[in-house]
């Protein structure tokens, strides 16, 4: 049941991709009679798409993954500990096993990662690319508004196999770290100062920073690709052809999500595999303790607002603090000073 989900979703991208391929065939046979490119052995651009989408994206997902974990992971760890590692204190932290497959919250920054790369490719060096990846009948249509805009689509999507095969060999690497519960605590660092002590995972760090160049970058750079790409269609065709550009896009990214399942299953499968192996590079850093990870909370903290403290400051009894207690200890004063004299 660990993998129905996961295993399902991905069956049903496979058959949307299919569906809508095969759409295309059926309503646009004569229009759609060139090929993509040179590089993917075949003669019709719509059987081309499918070998990307159905194929190859998910394969170099995969092979980033087992590359990047198996190289980056020890990298990774041993320069966070050359780093920072005298002022921290490193550990082990013991994980139960994982129920399910978080799709959505792994997927999307390496897709959004691999939409970044690709898309600055296309905006830096264009020209050079197209000459270099594309068909020569496709980089004919680059004459027409049309075509300019089907050309920077197409190109996107013949790059994306290998930005995703970058994306993932970074983001493997910080997988493969989570899964060897590696964590790392300041309290060393902050003993003497004011600052709070905290406990995070060298994978969680990696993450952080990443997620951080994924998520804004990708916002900066996609964003100027797609409008750029709205432009050119904006003057030749209608609105509705406009919106329907705008949802192929968000739904071409919803399906790329989908393709990092095969990657997310085999991260599963090689959970504990993945952890030995960092481990044990992390033994021969000096990274050989369990972490105690006991989080219990304590009674509750009560506040009092400044009515209350009022209140209770004149209620209390005589010898404290207090405006009642305080008056009368000034009339004992003045009794004792009368009968001295």
């Amino acid at each position: 049941m660990k993998y129905f989900k996961a295993i399902f979703l991905f069956l049903l991208y496979e058959i949307c991709i299919i569906i809508i391929f095969y759409a295309l065939i059926m309503f646009f046979p004569k229009i759609l009679d060139f090929n993509l490119s040179p590089f993917i052995p075949s003669d019709y651009i719509v059987y081309e798409q499918m070998f990307l989408c159905n194929f190859l994206i998910p394969f170099s997902g995969i092979i980033g993954y087992l590359l990047g974990g198996y190289v980056l992971a020890p990298t990774f760890l041993y320069f966070h500990k050359k780093i920072f590692g005298s002022k921290l204190t490193y550990g082990i932290q013991k994980k139960p096993e994982v129920k399910d497959i978080s799709i959505l919250s792994k997927s999307f920054f390496p897709v959004m990662l691999a939409i970044n790369i690709a898309s600055t490719i296309i905006i830096s060096s264009e020209g050079i690319i197209n000459d270099l990846i594309l068909s020569p009948a496709l980089n004919g249509f680059k004459s027409t508004t049309s075509g300019l805009a089907l050309r920077k689509a197409l190109t996107l999507l013949l790059l994306f196999p290998t930005a995703f095969a970058i994306s993932m060999f970074v983001f493997s690497s910080v997988w493969f770290l989570k899964n060897s519960g590696i964590v790392y605590s300041n309290k060393k660092k902050v003993e003497n100062l004011s600052e709070p002590w905290v406990i995070r995972s060298v994978g969680g760090w990696y993450h952080t920073i990443l997620k951080g160049y994924g998520g804004v970058g990708v916002i900066i750079t996609f964003t100027s690709f797609l409008f750029s790409s709205i432009a050119s269609i904006i003057g030749s065709f209608g609105d509705i052809t406009l919106w329907l550009t705008v949802i192929l896009w968000f739904t071409g990214i919803f399906l790329l999500i989908l393709a990092t399942i095969p990657s997310l299953i085999l991260n599963e499968l090689l959970r504990k595999k993945s952890a030995s192996y960092v481990m044990r590079y992390a033994h021969k850093m000096k990274i050989n303790q369990f972490v105690n990870m006991d989080f219990s909370l304590g009674e509750d903290i009560k506040f009092k607002n400044v009515k209350e403290e009022i209140l209770e400051k004149t209620q209390k009894p005589n010898g404290k603090d207090g405006l009642i207690s305080n008056n009368e200890e000034k009339e004992k004063s003045d009794d004792i000073q009368s009968q001295n004299r």
